[in-house]
């Protein structure tokens, strides 16, 4: 993070993310319980792009792992409806600015340049859908 000021004395920050190039893992699988009901089940691993050492809260991005299930119906008429369900779980980050160093340091991670923010960052989402489709043809 680069922080510099203007003519009038106002702070420009400049955010230093530098970001990685990462990859996500991707598997699913369907299930015809019938040959209208289908039961669906996936996996991802996704990692993060952003390493520890430029790690901030402001954007507290993690590695993570997603798990999902769905159920499909075919009903009458060309129409079907659709549900799922997913979990993601992010891997733990913890932010330790060191205090004598937070003003100079390039990757202090925060604007502020204060340990103010340092802990240990959890998250975690549900998700929750529900579709409804009508075929015409």
């Amino acid at each position: 993070m680069i922080v510099d000021q203007d003519q009038f004395g106002t702070n420009i920050v400049t955010s230093l993310n530098q970001w990685d190039d990462v990859n996500a893992y991707r598997i699913g699988i369907s299930y015809d319980f019938t040959q209208s009901t289908q039961l669906r089940v996936g996996y991802t691993f996704d990692e993060t792009p952003q390493d520890d050492t430029f790690y901030s809260p402001r954007i507290p991005d993690a590695d993570r792992q997603l798990f999902s299930l769905g159920l499909g119906h075919t009903l009458n008429n060309g129409w079907t409806i659709d549900a799922g369900y997913m979990y993601v779980k992010f891997d733990d980050r913890t932010l330790d600015i060191d205090p004598a160093f937070a003003h100079s340091a390039p990757n202090a991670g925060e604007a502020n340049g204060t340990s103010a923010v340092n802990g240990d960052y959890e998250s975690s989402v549900h998700l929750f859908g529900v579709g409804l489709t009508k075929k015409f043809m």
